[in-house]
């Protein structure tokens, strides 16, 4: 059942509706990509300010897409731009420690669905993540239970149609977290 945000009294000439300033409305909109990647980016490191330039060349982002990030991060008031010379210089605003606290709810997972499938040929193929991942490059032991990450797309056209299957399969089941 939907409620709906307005209510027209005809017999009195009314209408009341409930609005949205831009405030209540961008505070319940999740960063995009680029925006978190920039914001995680300067949270963990631990340099004073970075150019946008300097940004894009660490992060891989083209520099359109570094402006539009910090742009909106701006706009919310996790970082500040400061001008120098000809270059823009970005920062935080704030502790990184509170700034992840202010900042958590508007971070989305890039986590789509999780899914419990057996261990073939195909699956092995995938890209280790989570603990699975940083066992191989540490000296943590591998969880219990394998993780590996997958695209909804892949390009691998056997590893598609086994996922495609398998979410066909489950699509009845309560086997999704």
């Amino acid at each position: 059942m939907m409620i709906s945000a307005q209510i027209y009294l005809p017999f009195l000439g009314i209408l009341f509706s409930k609005k949205f300033t831009g405030a209540e409305g961008s505070a319940l909109l999740q960063l995009t990509a680029n925006a978190q990647i920039i914001l995680l980016y300067l949270l963990y490191n631990k340099q004073a300010d970075y150019t946008k330039k300097d940004l894009a060349i660490r992060l891989g982002l083209d520099p359109v897409y570094v402006t539009r990030g910090t742009k909106e991060l701006v706009s919310r008031g996790f970082i500040a731009e400061k001008r120098k010379g000809r270059s823009v210089e970005v920062g935080l605003t704030i502790d990184s420690k509170e700034l992840f606290n202010v900042a958590s709810s508007a971070l989305s997972s890039p986590v789509g669905d999780v899914i419990y499938v057996r261990k073939t040929e195909d699956v092995i193929g995938l890209p280790k993540t989570s603990d699975f991942a940083l066992s191989e490059i540490s000296m943590l032991n591998p969880p219990e239970i394998a993780v590996y990450a997958s695209l909804k797309k892949t390009k691998d056209s056997r590893v598609q149609g086994e996922l495609e299957n398998i979410l066909e399969e489950l699509s009845g089941s309560n086997w999704f977290r």
